[in-house]
C-alpha cells in the first residue's frame, strides 16, 4: 500500500492519502485527516473495490481536490472533498482519452492544473499536456506537446513536468524530448533534451485606426486595426505558427500579420479593412480572434485553417468601429 506526500493546511492538519496500483481487492482505500496533536480527526474510505487516489491538491476554500485512480478501462475522476468533516463535495469525471495524470495543483482562483498523458488514436499514441480546470472543473484550456512518433526503430515522446507558478500566475516547467529504441529497448540519452519554459497569461487589445482627426469611417475608406498580445509569433516550444484575424460583423475576415515579435514579451499584429461602400451607417462591431498551436480552449472561433492540432478554439476579444453616412467619392 501506497500513501501520497503528505497535504499540510494552514492549522497544520496533515492529509495523507492511499494509493494502491496492484489494486488488491482486500484492503480498503482511505484518506486520513490527522490533527496536530497526533490524532485523527477524519477519515474517509472508499473501499477495496478501487485503486485509491494518485494525486491531491488543497484549495483555498478548504476543500482537497484528488484525482480517484480508474481501474483499467475506466475514467479518471476527481473528488472534491472537505477539509472540516471528510464529506464529499462532488465528484467530476475527466475527459476519457486521459491515461495518466502525472501532476496535480491548485491556483488562488480554486482553479486546477494537471500534466497528464491522453491516448490520441486507436494505436495508443500518447500525447502529453496541461490542461487548467476552473473552480467548478469547467475545462478552461489544454496545451498539448507534439504527438510521439517512431522514427526508424526510434520512439520520440515529448511531455512536459514539474510546473510551478509564481504569484503574476505565470507558469513554469519543463518541456523534453525522450528517445527509446523500440528494438534494444534502451533510452538514447544522446538525443535527448529538456528546456525550461515560461507560460504568461493570453492577452489581447485591439485599436481600430481612422483618419486623422475623426471617430468614424467613411465608406470606400481604410480602417487599420493593431492587436498586441502575450501569445508569441510562434510556439516557441514546436515553432508552428500562432494566428490572429479580425472578423467584421457582416462576415468579413481580415488575417493580420505579426509585425513586431516579442517586444519586451509582446506582440503587435496589424492589418487593414477597406469598407464597403454599401455598409450601412452606424456602428459596427468586429471581433479580435487568437489561435496559438498546440492550445485548446473553451471559445470557439472561425479559421478556415485553424493553427496546428487545433480544433478551432482559441481567445477572442471584441471591439467597434463607426460609419459615417456620406461617402468619400
Amino acid at each position: 500500500m501506497l500513501v501520497l506526500p503528505p497535504i499540510i493546511d494552514t492549522d497544520e492538519t496533515i492529509y495523507l492519502l492511499q494509493s494502491d496500483w496492484t489494486w488488491d481487492p482486500s484492503t480498503d482505500k482511505k484518506m486520513y485527516a490527522i490533527r496536530p496533536n497526533g490524532t485523527l480527526k477524519w477519515e474517509r474510505n472508499i473501499g477495496p473495490n478501487s485503486l485509491g487516489w494518485t494525486n491531491a491538491s488543497l484549495r483555498s476554500d478548504g476543500v482537497i481536490v484528488a484525482a480517484k485512480t480508474p481501474v483499467t478501462g475506466g475514467t479518471w475522476e476527481i473528488e472534491e472533498i472537505r477539509t472540516t468533516d471528510g464529506t464529499l463535495v462532488s465528484t467530476t469525471f475527466l475527459e476519457s482519452s486521459l491515461y495518466y495524470i502525472d501532476q496535480m495543483y491548485t491556483d488562488g482562483h480554486n482553479g486546477t492544473y494537471i500534466v497528464g498523458i491522453y491516448i490520441v488514436d486507436p494505436e495508443e499514441s500518447g500525447v502529453s499536456a496541461i490542461s487548467y480546470y476552473d473552480a467548478e472543473f469547467n475545462l478552461r484550456w489544454k496545451l498539448t506537446a507534439p504527438l510521439s512518433s517512431l522514427v526508424g526503430s526510434l520512439l520520440e515522446f515529448y511531455g512536459f513536468s514539474q510546473l510551478t507558478m509564481d504569484e503574476r500566475g505565470w507558469i513554469y516547467g519543463g518541456f523534453g524530448k525522450q528517445v527509446w529504441d523500440s528494438v534494444t529497448q534502451e533510452e538514447q540519452l544522446d538525443q535527448e533534451y529538456t528546456n525550461i519554459f515560461a507560460l504568461a497569461p493570453w492577452t489581447l487589445s485591439v485599436s481600430a485606426k481612422y483618419a486623422k482627426g475623426r471617430n468614424y469611417l467613411k465608406p470606400g475608406e481604410t480602417v487599420t486595426f493593431v492587436v498586441n498580445s502575450s501569445m508569441s509569433q510562434t510556439n516557441l516550444l514546436t515553432g508552428s505558427p500562432n494566428q490572429v484575424q479580425i472578423v467584421i460583423d457582416n462576415g468579413d475576415r481580415i488575417p493580420l500579420i505579426c509585425r513586431l515579435p516579442n517586444v519586451l514579451g509582446s506582440t503587435v499584429w496589424t492589418g487593414s479593412y477597406k469598407i464597403p461602400y454599401n455598409t450601412t451607417p452606424g456602428r459596427h462591431r468586429f471581433k479580435v480572434e487568437a489561435c496559438a498551436a498546440n492550445m485548446v480552449t473553451d471559445i470557439p472561433i472561425h479559421f478556415d485553417t485553424p493553427a496546428e492540432q487545433l480544433n478551432n478554439t482559441g481567445y477572442i476579444v471584441e471591439g467597434a468601429f463607426s460609419v459615417n453616412l456620406r461617402c468619400s467619392h
